[in-house]
């Protein structure tokens, strides 16, 4: 039986692109839930391990209340991160979010369980510029290719030393910064990816 494969589109004009330039700090960026299945304590004890206090973290908390706030805070302070990292909750609309996304560094996503086979999220962070720094899980890393890395599912030490290398090794910054373009450029519409599906389908292939 022959097999078509039809990418995921995306609509870049949605998502623009924003030019970074390096800078000291090295700002990462958690997106989604604080929860255990899309790796928000990976992300904490991670950075936990790195050293480098020019690495700080803000956490989009999607969803989180005051109450749920307090205890992610109390968790930060009990790892000594108080200082390293910025947490927000409730809903944040489309602009803020890619304000968020425009002036990180690198996104982290890294998830123990993918609740679908592609986070939309990573194709999303990378057309707005951003790197990503993801699992070894499910349809991650063919997402996210040489635009960020993948490291072990559920190491945090995996995904310290990630960003260790990523904060001291400018070269691999801009690096990661020039394929995002690359991916951009190459992402199709959806309107394309509809027409693939109806040839497909309505046609045979």
């Amino acid at each position: 039986v022959d097999a078509k494969v039809i990418p995921p589109g995306i609509d870049v004009t949605e998502w623009p692109l924003a030019t970074k330039t390096n800078r000291p700090d090295v700002r990462l960026l958690y997106l989604g839930a604080a929860t255990p299945i899309r790796g928000f304590h990976l992300a904490l004890g991670a950075l936990a391990h790195v050293d480098d206090k020019r690495v700080a973290l803000t956490v989009l908390a999607r969803g989180a209340d005051e109450t749920h706030l307090a205890a992610l805070n109390r968790k930060i302070a009990d790892l000594g991160l108080a200082d390293r990292v910025t947490v927000y909750g409730g809903w944040l609309d489309r602009g803020r979010l890619i304000e968020e996304i425009h002036v990180a560094d690198v996104v982290l996503l890294p998830f123990v369980l993918v609740p679908s086979e592609l986070p939309v999220t990573a194709m999303e962070v990378i057309a707005c510029g951003t790197p990503v720094i993801g699992s070894d899980i499910d349809g991650l890393p063919s997402t996210i290719g040489d635009a960020g890395v993948v490291v072990r599912q559920g190491s945090a030490l995996s995904l310290a030393e990630a960003i260790t290398e990523f904060a001291k090794n400018s070269q691999m910054q801009l690096s990661w910064r020039k394929a995002c373009f690359t991916h951009r450029e190459n992402m199709l519409a959806w309107e394309v990816v509809v027409d693939q599906w109806e040839k497909v389908l309505c046609d045979g292939g």
